[in-house]
């Protein structure tokens, strides 16, 4: 058996975002008056203790709406600049013509997403579940696992975060990190995931090739 449904987050992930979101973080920061991002901030979100953005800049949660809205304004604003992982067209249509189910489940809009992507790759796209609040990925992925119809040993998550994994993790699918995103791929395994990926065609592998573990 294999996986079924492979359910992506975007933004560090698919597409290399990481880097523009560190451009434009100290622009939002100072729009929304909290604390700049350090080295130091940036290595506690990379590493193993999984520190949050909130949590760590003391940021209020009725302020994290406004803040991604921002984000997402202004990454449609500066698309031309985003580009895919060399890699992901070739994953997804692989994926896609193996019989895999795709969704992708984001806190950016569908919108930018599909811009990226293109025609091609987003219609190859089943569900797209975007515009996650920070704390909202739980009930997303929960939207996608109910109208896909399929068991949760048959679906994989596959993100970049710690947040991706503790919502994965919440709703009871096997998570698969990436090495490339914002957090280290050793420090996501510490903290639960199944496997961590070190390029983009292991998860092709891993998905068509491997059966499917179960789900705990």
């Amino acid at each position: 058996m294999k996986y079924r449904l492979v359910i992506f987050d975007f933004d560090g992930t698919l597409a290399d975002t990481v880097p523009w979101m560190m451009e434009v973080a100290d622009e939002i920061a100072d729009r929304h008056h909290f604390p700049r991002l350090t080295e130091a901030d940036l290595e506690a979100l990379r590493g193993p203790k999984g520190a949050s953005i909130p949590r760590l800049l003391k940021i209020p949660r009725w302020k994290l709406l406004l803040i991604a809205r921002d984000g997402r304004r202004m990454m449609a604003a500066k698309l031309n600049e985003i580009r895919l992982f060399p890699g992901t067209a070739d994953l997804l249509r692989q994926l896609s013509a193996g019989g895999t189910r795709i969704a992708i489940v984001s806190s950016n809009s569908e919108s930018n997403i599909r811009q990226i992507l293109g025609e091609e790759l987003s219609g190859l796209v089943e569900q797209f579940e975007c515009g996650a609040s920070f704390f909202g990925k739980s009930r997303k992925l929960r939207r996608v696992i109910k109208k896909s119809g399929l068991p949760a040993d048959a679906i994989l998550s596959v993100g970049d975060e710690m947040r991706d994994l503790s919502a994965t993790l919440d709703v009871g699918l096997p998570f698969g990190a990436v090495s490339w995103g914002l957090c280290h791929g050793h420090a996501l395994k510490a903290a639960g995931a199944n496997v961590v990926f070190d390029s983009l065609a292991q998860i092709g592998d891993v998905v068509l090739s491997v059966p499917a573990p179960t789900s705990h």
